[in-house]
C-alpha cells in the first residue's frame, strides 16, 4: 500500500476541501448558492445531504486509499511526534 504523507494530506483539506465548502455552499453567483441552485433540480434537501455525503467521503477517501507512514515514526518512549 502506498504512504500518504500526512503534510500533503493537511494541504488536501486546505487547498481542496475547504475550498470545495465556499463555492459550492457560501459563494453566491447571480444572488444565489450553487446548492440552492442544485436544490431546485432535486430538491434542497436532497441536494445538501447528497454535497454532505460526497464531501465526508473526499474528506476520508486518502484514509481509504493510503497509508499514513508518518504515524509510524512517533517514539512511543518519549512520546515524541514526528513533526
Amino acid at each position: 500500500m502506498n504512504c500518504l504523507n500526512i503534510n500533503y494530506y493537511i494541504l488536501y483539506i486546505l487547498l481542496f476541501l475547504f475550498p470545495l465548502i465556499y463555492f459550492v455552499v457560501l459563494r453566491q453567483t447571480n444572488k444565489k448558492k450553487l446548492i440552492e441552485v442544485l436544490g431546485k433540480s432535486i430538491g434542497e434537501n436532497t441536494a445538501r445531504i447528497l454535497f454532505f455525503l460526497v464531501f465526508i467521503m473526499l474528506w476520508i477517501l486518502p484514509y481509504i486509499i493510503f497509508e499514513f507512514c508518518d504515524l509510524q515514526q512517533i517514539d512511543k518512549s518519549t512520546g515524541k511526534f514526528f513533526w
